[in-house]
């Protein structure tokens, strides 16, 4: 009798996947990641490249003000 009926299930419990909708899922979850890290790897360039170019012009500040305060 017990091996007819199907097994419980609680209330909101996923129901066991094929082994390719898993696949499919991971390929999904990891192609999230790499976007995400992508997208965070382009912004972080596009602010080393902002923070080079405002040490760039600090630098050139101060040469100025260096160099006239010496003549």
């Amino acid at each position: 009798m017990s091996e007819d009926r199907a097994p419980y299930k609680r209330p909101g419990q996923p129901e066991e996947n094929s082994l390719l909708d898993r696949m499919d899922r991971a390929l999904k979850v990891h192609r999230n990641w790499i976007w995400s890290d992508g997208l965070r790897i382009v912004k972080l360039a596009d602010r080393v490249h902002d923070l080079e170019r405002e040490m760039a012009e600090l630098k050139g500040t101060f040469e100025r003000i260096l160099t006239k305060n010496m003549n």
